[in-house]
């Protein structure tokens, strides 16, 4: 691939190219860009850094795209999703990974996350409804067979970092609606995953659950080849909770940020409660070992806390979550927070 200057560099009028692109330490100066030319519109929604300084990016096509001299194909579905690794000096492809499916209509994929284990390979988390292919691995299905509805599971996924080969693929979730939007790789192999889960499921290594059937939000910790379940804790609402965002603190304990509707919710024996309105965001602490619910807080929200938002912690552990809200929001004893209209304010905590 020949590199070009990011100033050079322009997408097709209606829709967007996807691109990768390093900046030197001083700010002043990009180093290389890194397209991704797609027909229909692509983008690279996550990235990390691997230990010999490569990069490793993963995020969705539509229509078909090109990655310097790899190709996603032809996309059958509304989006696809792909994982890439690129030299991290030069800017150039060293391969590409597609999370495709071989059927069109309500066949959709997107990664929710990605991580490095212990040994070096690569777990890839996220969504998918219909059929997801992997290369040469068996289909994974989100349907019974021969149904046109549209229900989401989600995927845990193992790849070869050095050869961007896929190791090993299962499917999470039942009739419901389940997703996975955080991930996090703990020392021993093991990974934590944080998203949503809608009973009636089963979960290998755990108790089948059938009810309640709303959407729950939930942190679990997984053994990625195995599959097995270590433990889960849920956040039950009234009416709905997702989870959103998912770290791990200096310490090693993880955090966990989304939102519930309906009210209250109740995570292991924390009761969040009642907000100004019907939706309100939330944060929990639990120990990567045994699971445990250390502390959990609820936040603002009259309305709706739209976006996924963001999560991070200092060197101390203190955590900062940033989201948006709408209407008046509150933080236990803090002052109200006012939405000053038109703008939309966003918000922080530590």
């Amino acid at each position: 691939m020949q590199l070009q200057p990011a100033a050079s560099w322009t997408a097709l009028p209606t829709y967007n190219n996807g691109f990768v692109a390093r900046l030197a330490a001083d700010g002043r100066s990009w180093r290389w860009v890194a397209d991704i030319a797609s027909t229909l519109g692509a983008g690279a929604s996550m990235v990390t850094m691997l230990p010999d300084g490569d990069v490793l990016v993963a995020g969705t096509v539509v229509g078909g795209a090109q990655f310097g001299p790899f190709s996603s194909g032809v996309v059958n579905a509304a989006y696809e999703g792909f994982v890439a690794r690129l030299n991290g000096t030069t800017g150039q492809w060293r391969w590409l990974a597609r999370l495709n499916t071989p059927y069109a209509g309500y066949n959709l994929v997107r990664p929710g996350g990605l991580t490095l284990r212990d040994n070096g390979e690569v777990v890839v988390v996220g969504t998918f409804s219909g059929t997801l292919q992997l290369s040469s691995l068996p289909n994974l299905t989100s349907l019974p067979p021969g149904s046109l509805l549209q229900n989401w599971n989600f995927f845990v996924a193992r790849l070869d970092v050095a050869t961007g080969q896929w190791l090993q693929a299962f499917g999470v979730g039942g009739a419901g609606s389940d997703a996975a939007s955080g991930i996090v790789a703990l020392p021993g192999g093991d990974i934590a995953l944080a998203g949503t889960l809608q009973a009636p499921y089963t979960l290998s290594g755990l108790p089948p659950l059938t009810s309640p059937t709303v959407q729950q939000a939930f942190v679990g910790r997984l053994d990625p080849v195995s599959a097995q379940w270590r433990w889960v804790q849920l956040v039950q609402p009234t009416g709905w909770a997702e989870a959103q965002q998912l770290i791990a603190l200096p310490n090693g304990n993880l955090v966990v940020s989304g939102r519930y509707q309906g009210g209250a919710a109740q995570i292991a024996a924390v009761a969040l409660p009642n907000g100004p309105g019907p939706t309100s965001t939330f944060v929990a602490c639990f120990t990567a070992g045994p699971g445990q619910c250390l502390w959990a807080s609820a936040g603002a929200g009259t309305s709706r806390p739209m976006g996924s938002g963001g999560l991070c912690a200092t060197p101390a552990g203190n955590v900062v979550v940033t989201a948006s809200y709408s209407g008046p929001g509150r933080f236990v004893t803090l002052p109200p927070v006012l939405q000053r209209k038109p703008r939309r304010t966003g918000y922080f905590c530590g």
